[in-house]
């Protein structure tokens, strides 16, 4: 999991003394590890002025809220090479199924119609 933290700090950050940079921060990019996939969120800093607030915060800071701006997607690893698109594999994802494998396996079969009309007999009862 540290290649992957390494990996999307290289993707996603802004690299250092960029013209195009900005010296403020208005948004941030949250990455989460959970159930071995990488979840990730847009969030805008969004905040009321002092004025705004409303009576009687007159001296308080402004208020901060995080808003999700989105997008928002779910990054699934299924492999992680040594090269660009190939080389030694650093990393395999053992939990990974292919859409292949899952399309060519044999259906499962068809829920029976009797048992479903007799759950709902017996969850249903007429009074």
């Amino acid at each position: 999991m540290i290649a992957y933290c390494t990996l999307v700090v290289q993707t996603f950050a802004t690299p250092n003394s960029h013209p195009k940079s900005k010296p403020f921060v208005d948004h941030v990019f949250s990455f989460t590890i959970l159930d071995g996939r990488i979840w990730f969120r847009n969030y805008q800093i969004a905040w009321k002025e002092k004025g705004k607030l409303g009576k009687g915060a007159k001296d308080i800071d402004p208020e901060t809220n995080l808003v999700e701006v989105g997008p928002r997607f779910t990054l699934c690893p299924i492999r992680v090479f040594e090269g660009t698109f190939g080389g030694p594999t650093l990393y395999e994802n053992p939990d990974y199924i292919s859409p292949n494998v899952v399309s060519n396996l044999p259906p499962s079969p068809p829920f029976p119609v009797y048992f479903s009309a007799r759950c709902h007999s017996l969850i249903f009862k007429p009074y």
